[in-house]
């Protein structure tokens, strides 16, 4: 099946994307954001929807077109991941401020013979804020699906939140010194240890630093050149401050097998 592109939609996306457009060409700020977005938002027809007679328009979100994919907002507003004939909904985010559009990529991550899609999504950005979340697609053979219209061809398996920070905890560590009469941190990666100065830090101005990291606000995941990364932004928790001190970013690969996500190969870069 092949998907004709249509110009003629009013979606509640497009209307976001309108008032974006129309709010960023009144300020300074991020001057190209929207404008570069839409040039990669088209528009798709929506099928076998519950009233076929009703003649319905969908939202192009990303696609890798050689491989026939495309990940579209329905009618309902629901994102569809249609790769070749066959098609399934999912309940994901798909629309934050900065309308930063979803990234695919197919390979074989698991080595077992059979690609494997990941799917990127920005689902939370803001003030200090800056988060993705990644899912991998394992697709069912055709002699594996049943007649059944309901019966769903892709499977989805997340890389949660708790599942990626509580591997983080196992692996990295923090605490501060005085040496020299010098105020440091000390960042633990494994058996490494990368330090950093905290002099800016020392005056009776500031509270007392935890020995403690705040994880989980600033997590990103990229594809690229069939590998999966992850960035992580770790800062200081000081008291009666509210917002981390953000020191630096942890790097990590992403492993996937049998529904499952692991990190490894870490490294830290500071960025005071």
């Amino acid at each position: 099946m092949s998907l004709h592109f249509n110009k003629k939609v009013v979606h509640p996306v497009t209307i976001l994307l309108a008032a974006c457009l129309f709010f960023t060409a009144c300020s300074e700020k991020d001057p190209n954001v929207v404008s570069n977005i839409s040039e990669n938002l088209e528009t798709v027809p929506a099928q076998n929807t519950s009233d076929p007679s009703k003649e319905t328009e969908s939202t192009l979100l990303s696609s890798i077109p050689d491989r026939n994919v495309y990940l579209f907002v329905d009618y309902s507003d629901k994102v569809v991941l249609q790769i070749g004939e066959r098609k399934q909904k999912f309940n994901w985010s798909y629309a934050t401020p900065r309308l930063i559009m979803p990234s695919l990529q197919f390979h074989d991550y698991d080595m077992d013979g059979n690609d494997e899609l990941a799917v990127v999504l920005n689902v939370g950005s803001g003030t200090g804020i800056s988060l993705y979340e990644l899912h991998m697609i394992e697709i069912a053979k055709e002699q594996t699906l049943s007649g059944d219209l309901n019966s769903e061809p892709f499977k989805d398996y997340t890389f949660s939140a708790n599942d990626y920070l509580n591997q983080l905890r196992e692996v990295v560590g923090f605490k501060t010194m005085t040496k020299a009469g010098q105020l440091i941190g000390q960042v633990f990666l494994g058996k490494n240890i990368h330090t950093i100065n905290l002099t800016e830090y020392q005056s009776e101005g500031f509270s007392k630093i935890k020995d403690d990291l705040a994880l989980g606000n600033i997590v990103h995941f990229q594809t690229d050149n069939n590998k999966l990364t992850a960035e992580i932004g770790i800062g200081m928790i000081i008291e009666n401050v509210a917002e981390p001190q953000y020191i630096g970013y942890l790097y990590a690969d992403v492993n996937y097998k049998a529904g499952k996500f692991r990190l490894s190969n870490f490294s830290f870069r500071e960025e005071l």
